[in-house]
């Protein structure tokens, strides 16, 4: 179904908006539309209990939780220490640990992907402590919410690619834990940038997306979630299949954009006010996504001619601009 109410905690706080007016103006824009079905409504990227408890005051059904500040990055040559894990959070010990992936192994879509101690401790150095901060979260979301709700997990918002033994040790330890959820955002191999195609190799991401899918339907069923999905429709049919429908896609901005279209045909004056104002906020804004314009590239919308502004629209730099 579609989520109609969406909007992350970080916007919310950067507009001065209230999660309660989130869920009214789409439900008054329902109302008014004639929306005659059921719709979501997405409480997006909550990090903190204060983000949960105030989604849940608003009546939020879904509920994003982003413990992404908690990941760590790993290299080949990080050494792992015991004490680097969270052993309390997460109610575990090393010995357990141990025990749980010696000799696990998942079939990934015809790959074998085998754990091990090894690689189980390094995954637990990535992602202990954002599993530990997702269960908090968790936690106080069932302890506050006096309705059926869903959860997903995002760490897509994240430096490095989320390895097969990396996804494994998430699913296995949250489902340990005890919590239950309907998707989760892993960070993909390539680029999900905002505004434009997908920057990357299709190919290897389709192949990388069909064993985190095998992976998923093992350790859940629980469906993938594909995170700052807008304007990648040639990917959208392929990722489906290689998913087996088992996706949840998240699009925003698409249509505002093509509302600014209106806007450069219809009212110039008014597209060059906004074009300012998200050319000024840019600094700022882009910290929160993955974006890669760059000031240098922009235009100035007060020397060009009104016919022209479209342009502004279809440079994927000024694109990203005006869209986060």
């Amino acid at each position: 179904m579609p989520v109609l109410a969406q909007q992350s905690a970080r916007e919310m706080a950067r507009l001065k908006r209230s999660a309660q007016a989130v869920v009214d103006d789409a439900t008054f824009g329902a109302i008014e539309g004639q929306w005659g079905q059921t719709y979501g409504a997405d409480a997006d990227h909550l990090k903190t209990i204060d983000d949960v408890d105030a989604a849940v005051g608003a009546g939020f059904t879904s509920f994003t939780l982003d413990p992404g500040d908690h990941v760590r990055p790993v290299t080949a040559d990080t050494a792992v220490k015991p004490d680097d894990i969270p052993w309390s959070a997460l109610e575990d010990s090393e010995n357990a640990l141990a025990a749980r992936y010696r000799d696990l192994t998942i079939d990934a879509a015809g790959a074998a992907i085998r754990m091990g101690t090894e690689q189980a401790r390094r995954a637990a150095y990535k992602y202990g402590n954002a599993v530990a901060h997702a269960f908090a979260l968790y936690r106080r979301l069932h302890a506050t919410a006096s309705y059926p709700v869903e959860v997903e997990l995002a760490v897509d918002e994240t430096e490095q690619p989320t390895a097969f033994e990396e996804h494994i040790y998430i699913a296995t330890e949250m489902r340990r834990l005890g919590m239950t959820w309907v998707s989760l955002a892993l960070r993909y191999v390539g680029s999900f940038q905002k505004g434009i195609e997908y920057v990357g190799d299709p190919d290897q991401l389709l192949v990388s997306l069909r064993q985190h899918a095998a992976i998923a339907a093992s350790l859940g069923p629980y469906k993938l979630s594909l995170h700052s999905a807008s304007d990648k429709f040639g990917l959208y049919r392929p990722i489906l299949h290689a998913t087996q429908g088992m996706l949840h896609v998240k699009t925003s901005g698409t249509s505002y954009l093509e509302a600014l279209r209106v806007a450069c045909e219809c009212a110039p004056d008014l597209f060059r006010e906004i074009y300012g104002a998200s050319t000024s906020a840019y600094e700022v804004a882009r910290h929160s996504y993955q974006v890669s314009a760059e000031e240098q590239r922009f235009r100035d919308a007060a020397t060009m001619r009104d016919s022209d502004l479209i342009e502004l629209l279809q440079d994927p730099a000024t694109r990203q601009v005006l869209h986060v």
